[in-house]
């Protein structure tokens, strides 16, 4: 009858919040399948379509739910994260580099991936957000440790390139902090999980996404992988519980390595493509039978839990018995390799050691026995010593890589100073990294409220562990990476609710924010438009189209009229089409945006002569002294100079 209220049978109220809280778990896996194989979503393509892909899930979200409910931790991560990005976007008014807006536009993918599992998620669904990473990321890792396992199916092989796992990320380190939050989390599904099958997958996934580790062969997400551990330890009730727990998840996982380990051909480096492939197969069905041990080991350990009470006593001797074993272990370590300020010493010198190298034939798990920094003590000092020229507030986004170029002590080519709080010193101050660590904190503080919540000390645990990574890496520019740990702080957040107060957006604040989600839309689809006609651009100057590559060139001049690249794009086009003078003025323009990049120096000097020649390739030697680009240049144009003299003789 009209005008009759009508009320779900209780099953249909059922399959809805079901469904709502499947919305969570498809977030995330979602997020982390198509970033993570997209290159880590690094290059700038990807950041416009995944912020406008959040920012539409957000906006929905506002939209649709009946009740948005929040609190002042939620906000004060969200709102912290928002003020950072807006403190890079002004940086623009002061940075040297044209390129501050583009560290905006990756920073909006962050901001939109915090809010939309902010607004979607609900307190009972932080869980269903965790499992959705797990696996994501072992889809990713399990497609990346298959390109070693199978490279004449899925990969290139090169045996002279860097032989380290990375695929589909495309960097080692970045998959390989990408594979220790995996293993965080599965570690606590794995103890805390609620159904006996969801507990037996996770102890599959760790012995997928251990191997995964070993074979990038970085020591960074090692190390994290022990802070995590220490943090989850930390964090956690019940700890004997997550103890045992280890035990049965890790026997199988560290079995897996030892056995990659023993193919040599799988970790050296310039093997044979047809002893990799053999060896790769081999390896491929231990890892098979390995993760169905590891999975029925589970099994076995979950139904002694219900069935065996543990005495008091025996837990307690148990307790003892680790105790023991820890100081056993710390003693046999000071016994062998001396006193702590002794082992202090030791690690300092190895940390400024060389680093390992790579010579045909090398076995590449030598790097798991060198504390090397390769070379990140001097990019720490180039972020420091920028840092006191501008301590307030930084020398601008986006211009790290200037200031490398121009006082490196190496010619060593980085972009990032491999840690997003020394460049975020320099960059952006005092007041960027106040910001940022105020912002990344809030998750903590969460943490240590909700600690009995299940997962809650996981999430935690491969928070923490993205933290100190991405102090000696540069994960800050893998949105992949980056986007999987904030999701992990924001299920911390959201399983906090009912440890702190809880408000309910009222109807003004939720228009606010819908508006700002259609404000920040745009902003990412401008910049998609225009990063897509740089693509696009490149990709049709590579292949000789020249036509194609001007018009899509011009394109991204007008989406993004702030950056040098369109107009540098538009340049090499020109000369591909033997338009040189046009080319010439196209690098005018682009110097004009951006007069700091040697680069454009040297390819604007290349198409002038006499003094504006000179002039231009000794900007570009000033701005890059150490180049070997720049030396080539110049001892070609002698040749060249030298040449036509003779010839007049």
């Amino acid at each position: 009858m009209s005008g009759q209220l009508v009320v779900p049978s209780p099953i249909v109220a059922f399959r809805l919040r079901r469904a709502q809280h499947a919305i969570p778990a498809c977030l995330a896996l979602v997020g982390t399948l198509t970033l993570g194989a997209s290159n880590g979503g690094y290059f700038p393509v990807a950041w416009g379509w995944a912020a406008l892909a959040l920012l539409w899930v957000a906006g929905i979200a506002l939209f649709v739910r009946s009740k948005i409910s929040t609190t002042p931790l939620e906000l004060g991560f969200l709102g912290g994260l928002t003020a950072f990005g807006l403190w890079i976007a002004l940086s623009a008014s002061w940075s040297p580099s044209s390129g501050s807006l583009s560290e905006a536009e990756r920073m909006l993918v962050y901001v939109a991936g915090v809010a939309a599992v902010l607004v979607v998620a609900r307190r009972r669904s932080y869980a269903q957000l965790l499992a959705g990473a797990v696996i994501g990321i072992s889809l990713v890792s399990a497609y990346g440790l298959a390109t070693r396992l199978f490279p004449e199916r899925l990969s290139t092989y090169d045996p002279i390139a860097v032989y380290r796992l990375s695929e589909p990320i495309g960097y080692w380190n970045a998959l390989g902090i990408f594979a220790v939050i995996g293993v965080l989390l599965a570690l606590g599904f794995a103890a805390r999980g609620q159904a006996a099958a969801t507990r037996a997958f996770a102890a599959c996934a760790i012995v997928l996404l251990v191997p995964t580790i070993y074979f990038t062969f970085g020591r960074g997400p090692v190390w994290a992988l022990g802070i995590g551990l220490l943090a989850l330890l930390a964090l956690g009730p019940r700890r004997l519980h997550v103890v045992t727990t280890m035990f049965v998840v890790g026997l199988p996982a560290v079995t897996v390595v030892w056995l990659g380990s023993r193919l040599d051909a799988l970790g050296r480096q310039s093997s044979p493509l047809a002893e990799v492939s053999r060896q790769g197969h081999r390896f491929a069905l231990e890892v098979l039978a390995v993760m169905a041990l590891a999975a029925v080991a589970m099994l076995v350990y979950v139904a002694l839990e219900k069935r065996v009470a543990i005495p008091s006593a025996v837990r307690r001797a148990y307790a003892v018995a680790l105790l023991l074993a820890i100081v056993v272990g710390i003693a046999a370590v000071l016994a062998r390799y001396g006193s702590p300020p002794t082992l202090i010493d030791r690690a300092y010198d190895s940390f400024k050691a060389p680093p390992v190298g790579r010579a045909p034939g090398t076995s590449l798990s030598n790097r798991f026995l060198s504390l090397s920094s390769n070379g990140r003590i001097d990019m720490w000092t180039a972020a420091r010593r920028d840092f006191e020229e501008h301590p307030l507030a930084g020398s601008g986004a986006g211009s790290y890589e200037q200031y490398w170029l121009q006082h490196r002590p190496a010619p060593m080519k980085v972009r990032d100073a491999h840690s997003v709080y020394a460049e975020t010193l320099a960059e952006l101050g005092v007041i960027g990294l106040v910001v940022l660590l105020a912002s990344l904190a809030v998750p903590v503080v969460a943490a240590v409220k909700a600690r009995r919540r299940r997962l809650v000390p996981a999430a935690f645990a491969a928070y923490v562990a993205y933290l100190f990574h991405a102090g000696v890496d540069w994960d800050w520019e893998i949105p992949a990476v980056t986007l999987t740990a904030l999701a992990c702080g924001a299920a911390i957040l959201v399983a906090a609710r009912g440890e702190a107060s809880v408000w309910t957006l009222p109807a003004r604040a939720r228009v606010g924010a819908s508006l700002a989600t259609v404000a920040l839309g745009t902003f990412a689809l401008v910049g998609l438009i225009g990063n897509s006609a740089l693509a696009d651009s490149r990709e049709a100057v590579r292949a000789g189209d020249w036509s194609r590559g001007e018009n899509e060139a011009r394109k991204a001049i007008r989406w993004l009229p702030w950056s040098s690249q369109g107009w540098a794009q538009l340049a090499e086009a020109q000369m591909g089409n033997d338009e040189l003078g046009s080319a010439r003025k196209s690098f005018a323009k682009a110097l004009e945006k951006d007069p700091n990049d040697w680069n454009l120096w040297l390819d604007y000097g290349l198409l002038s002569t006499g003094k504006d020649r000179s002039r231009a390739i000794n900007k570009a030697r000033e701005l890059n002294p150490l180049s070997p680009e720049i030396a080539l240049t110049l001892r070609a144009l002698r040749a060249a100079k030298n040449g036509s003299l003779a010839g007049k003789k």
